[in-house]
């Protein structure tokens, strides 16, 4: 059986304060940083250790997956590639065709589709694709948020954080103690105003409420860049000072768009938020990262099988007898990957 190639996409981060000022250029397409802004940069990084966990997080997740699929039958080999860093999106598909893979699945490390996010993604994979001149059959997951068992994971970190309140989920609704779900903001061009990420978004923050059985919850975004577009709002440290106002002593906040930590996450939330909801005298908890949990990259295997599956079955009967080793089921890759 051919093997797959598992194309992990992710935005990417420095590594060390050394590669900040290239990593911060690519993002700005090539141009200089303004130093205050890059100074900026470099005083985030130090505050959280001075590098980001997420690029490695990301080989750990695509490994952990690929090694699902193996253990289900389905020989798969991981190949990362980030938007901004080392190994780029090209390099990645340039050893996938070196390696002689002729088949792939592009996966996002963000659950929401957006054209403006998960679609320049892809879009970039099937250039590169076509920059390297052969023949590479690409199955591209664009988003993963309506899947129930992602869900349950995020359910289950927001749980986790309510006992850390001393909340029980039920009672939620009767005491001082607010829900934030974050998503990384987007800016909000003319031409785009059909962009289904902030709905998609606000739908998977209603089913986690509905779930968790909360009345106080909300939804806000995060990490807007300052380069004078209007961003999806409202930020975050607008709605912790909203939700203060509302009377809540207790702040429990989901950044759901994120399944690594990263400078976001562990910054905009863990230091800025935090900070600003800890000055007006709440309570501040953050709910535990997916990352590399098992339980997130086998879930993910399952639902990589489930795409390549239908895939194959919506393909011509021919292009589904090409090898002579069948795929095993994707109920028996779930039980594998499990």
């Amino acid at each position: 059986m051919p093997t797959l190639g598992l194309l992990m996409l992710s935005h990417g981060a420095a590594e060390r304060m050394d590669d900040i000022e290239a990593y911060y250029a690519h993002i700005l397409h090539g141009r200089t940083p303004r130093p205050d802004r890059l100074q900026a940069l470099r005083e985030r990084y130090l505050a959280i250790g001075e590098t980001s966990p997420l690029n490695g997080v990301t080989r750990r997740q695509g490994a952990q997956i690929a090694a699902a699929l193996n253990r289900a039958g389905v020989p798969a080999r991981a190949y990362v590639g980030f938007q901004h860093t080392p190994p780029f999106i090209g390099d990645a598909v340039q050893r996938l065709v070196a390696d002689g893979v002729r088949q792939a699945v592009a996966l996002v490390m963000t659950p929401y589709y957006s054209p403006l996010g998960v679609g320049r993604y892809l879009a970039d994979v099937r250039l590169q694709i076509e920059r390297a001149g052969e023949p590479v059959e690409v199955t591209s997951v664009e988003s993963w948020d309506q899947e129930p068992e992602f869900l349950d994971l995020l359910e289950g970190r927001v749980r986790d954080a309510l006992d850390a309140a001393g909340l029980e989920g039920a009672s939620v609704g009767d005491g001082p103690c607010h829900v934030i779900f974050t998503a990384h903001s987007l800016p909000i061009l003319a031409h785009n105003r059909d962009d289904p990420y902030a709905d998609r978004f606000r739908a998977a923050a209603r089913s986690l409420a509905a779930r968790l059985r909360i009345e106080r919850w909300s939804t806000c975004y995060q990490s807007a860049s300052d380069n004078g577009l209007p961003w999806l709002g409202p930020d975050i440290l607008e709605e912790v000072d909203r939700v203060h106002a509302t009377g809540a002593t207790r702040l429990v906040v989901c950044p759901s768009s994120f399944p690594a930590d990263n400078l976001e996450v562990l910054y905009d939330v863990g230091i800025e938020a935090a900070r600003r909801a800890r000055s007006l005298g709440m309570a501040f908890i953050q709910t535990a990262p997916l990352n590399d949990d098992p339980a997130l990259t086998g879930f993910l295997a399952r639902m990589i099988a489930r795409r390549l599956a239908h895939a194959t079955k919506t393909a011509e009967p021919a292009a589904s007898a090409t090898s002579a080793t069948p795929a095993r089921p994707p109920e028996q890759v779930a039980a594998a990957a499990s």
